[in-house]
């Protein structure tokens, strides 16, 4: 994956909360779970990501390091 100066990703990449798209460089928080870094659209969401990771990455939802927003029902 692209990385811009200073490390971060320059693709979109999904909060594994609430699925909004987030620009790594404007996120409002990181975090750091089993090797791979995770961007969030606000504080709030970063701090029950922190809490039960497992919770958000469980069910088939895709890590946010691929870079795509979750495929919509539009065709």
């Amino acid at each position: 994956m692209p990385e811009a100066a200073g490390g971060a990703p320059t693709a979109n990449m999904i909060d594994p909360v609430c699925k909004m798209t987030v620009e790594p460089a404007k996120a409002a928080a990181q975090s750091a779970y089993k090797g791979q870094t995770y961007y969030f659209c606000a504080v709030g969401c970063k701090q029950k990501f922190d809490r039960e990771p497992d919770k958000y990455l469980a069910g088939g939802s895709s890590p946010m390091g691929r870079g795509k927003p979750p495929s919509g029902g539009a065709s």
